[in-house]
């Protein structure tokens, strides 16, 4: 008995490896870092295009109609195994929008590598959880295996979601057709007054707004030829909204003869000129500032 013991007692700290070797770090893949996030801390809190501002269907038939996209996506398989789905199975309404939901937050969560670290960073917003009325603005480290660790947190109200002008749109001023991007307080822009004469006043306000991941336009062409971009948000002159509008639909004295939505990265612009009714011509459709209170 004496001499098994005395050579499992050799055998054993050779299989350990030798005294303070280093032991293997556990590294997971980015997917199942973000789920960490999920788990640990909540989800982001974005713009979602498919409901702002204006829902634009059903959301599971949304998710059927990009079902195709997800399955590509190298992460498919990680979401279907997070939401205890065989890979391959037919996927009922509710695993689809789960699957659907998961796949959009992961989309929206950026983990980027912390310099001089192993870490990975996630500074943005996260979505309230529970009964909680705010979210949080979070800055926070994920280490390689998963531990997150938060570096500052405070409690945030809702994104600010653009719902404004694509950077290329034109403006009718007194001096021609300006660039949204170049105007500044106090030009003067072609606006309407109360009985819908086309005066000119100055703008009092003009404000620009980083588009987040996903946003979309929507170009709207009229049947004389004129097109212009905007959010879907952004309102007309008679308080529809870009996002509302279909092929046919009555607007600024022509009608709609096609509606594109496209991605749109960098800043969306808006401008409000003085008067009662915040109009003003952009790339010659009139349309209504979103900053007009």
């Amino acid at each position: 008995m004496s001499r098994v013991l005395l050579v499992l007692a050799v055998v054993l700290p050779a299989c350990a490896g030798p005294a303070g070797a280093p032991q293997a770090t556990t590294r997971l893949p980015l997917v199942e870092l973000k789920y960490a996030v999920f788990e640990q801390i909540g989800r982001p809190w974005y713009c979602d295009p498919d409901f702002y501002p204006i829902a634009r269907a059903d959301e599971k038939d949304l998710a059927r109609e990009r079902l195709p996209e997800m399955q590509a996506d190298p992460d498919f398989r990680a979401i279907l195994v997070h939401n205890g789905i065989a890979p391959g199975a037919a996927l009922t309404d509710d695993q689809l929008l789960a699957v659907y939901h998961d796949w959009k937050d992961l989309a929206r969560l950026e983990l980027a590598p912390v310099a001089g670290s192993d870490a990975y960073g996630f500074s943005g917003l996260i979505r309230p959880r529970n009964d909680d009325k705010q979210g949080q603005r979070i800055d926070l480290r994920v280490s390689p295996a998963g531990r997150v660790t938060v570096i500052h947190r405070e409690k945030t109200d809702p994104p600010m979601c653009p719902i404004c002008l694509a950077e290329t749109t034109l403006i009718d001023t007194l001096r021609g057709q300006v660039r949204v991007t170049e105007l500044r307080v106090g030009d003067l822009v072609w606006t309407v007054d109360e009985r819908a004469r086309r005066v000119t006043a100055p703008l009092a306000a003009a404000a620009s707004l980083a588009a987040p991941i996903g946003h979309e336009v929507v170009l709207v062409t009229l049947a004389d030829g004129r097109s212009v971009a905007a959010s879907p948000g952004h309102p007309l002159a008679d308080g529809r909204l870009m996002g509302a509008l279909a092929v046919g639909d009555p607007l600024d004295g022509s009608r709609v003869s096609a509606v594109v939505r496209l991605p749109y990265r960098g800043r969306t612009y808006d401008v409000l000129p003085a008067g009662p009714t915040g109009a003003y011509w952009a790339d010659g459709v009139l349309l209504r500032s979103t900053l007009a209170r």
